[in-house]
């Protein structure tokens, strides 16, 4: 008897119009919040470095010659500087030295280059090292994400623990990677972990709740997702497909570059002027 009074209340729930309802609502919250930690994945671990190794080949080497130039010109302008201020206190001027102490100051400086630098030419490697997908298969690796998003993403599970958050890190990497036979696997290898359809006999009130709940965490993360779009290399997508942009950018650039090469030359006849108009 007891059993056939749990069987009628449990289908009883079924039936109930309103917690159908909740529970449909419910389950279409939870595929627009993976649908939204897995586009902000995907733009952090496949469409960034793409697009920033697409800005790198465009834009990015006329920038590096930019802080070159920049570096040129803050050290001629200090050389001279530096002279201008022995001369003022009476002490010779000591070409040598003042090359040592500049050394020392633009340490930093030339660090930050060289940085920029190596950064650079990462870009070209990742851009040159990519394999292009088929459409099917370019379909099928983005199908996969998704799928392993929903069962393990931490911001999604956090009863999964370390254990979910370590599996995760896996399916990034592979991700990242562009590996699509690891995602193949992963899947294969978790496909029994599909998240549950929640407890039936949960009241309207923790229904509510859980809506409300899935509302406020959907919120949340588009707002993340907005703002990651806003930021450097995402925000120059599309600018980056335009080659006019591109043209009108790297003219800007190149002003720049003559404006710093012709203030070093300027700095450097200054400092020639002080010691008498000898060449260094």
């Amino acid at each position: 008897m007891a059993q056939k009074d749990c069987n009628d209340t449990l289908q009883g729930l079924v039936e109930d119009p309103e917690r159908k309802k909740l529970r449909l609502s419910m389950q279409n919250l939870k595929e627009q919040i993976t649908g939204v930690l897995a586009e902000y994945e995907d733009i952090l671990l496949q469409q960034n470095p793409q697009i920033e190794a697409d800005y790198a080949i465009k834009v990015g080497c006329h920038e590096n010659e930019e802080l070159k130039s920049y570096i040129a010109m803050r050290r001629a302008k200090r050389k001279y500087e530096l002279a201008q201020a022995r001369i003022n206190t009476g002490e010779p001027v000591d070409e040598k030295a003042i090359e040592q102490q500049l050394d020392r100051a633009f340490t930093e400086w030339e660090e930050k280059l060289q940085a920029t630098l190596d950064h650079y030419f990462s870009l070209i490697d990742y851009r040159n090292n990519r394999v292009a997908f088929s459409e099917a298969d370019a379909k099928e690796f983005k199908r996969l994400f998704h799928s392993l998003v929903k069962r393990f993403h931490p911001d999604i599970h956090p009863e999964l623990g370390e254990e979910g958050s370590t599996m995760f890190r896996r399916i990034q990497a592979a991700y990242e990677a562009g590996d699509l036979a690891t995602l193949r696997s992963l899947e294969t290898t978790t496909s029994g972990a599909d998240e549950p359809d929640g407890d039936p006999l949960q009241t309207l009130d923790e229904l509510r709740a859980g809506m409300i709940a899935l509302e406020a965490m959907l919120s949340v993360f588009q707002v993340r997702l907005d703002k990651l779009k806003q930021r450097f290399p995402y925000r120059y997508a599309k600018q980056l497909q335009n080659p006019g942009w591109v043209t009108a950018r790297v003219k800007e650039i190149e002003e720049r570059i003559a404006a710093n090469a012709d203030a070093e030359r300027e700095y450097r006849e200054r400092f020639n002027s002080l010691l008498g108009g000898v060449d260094e």
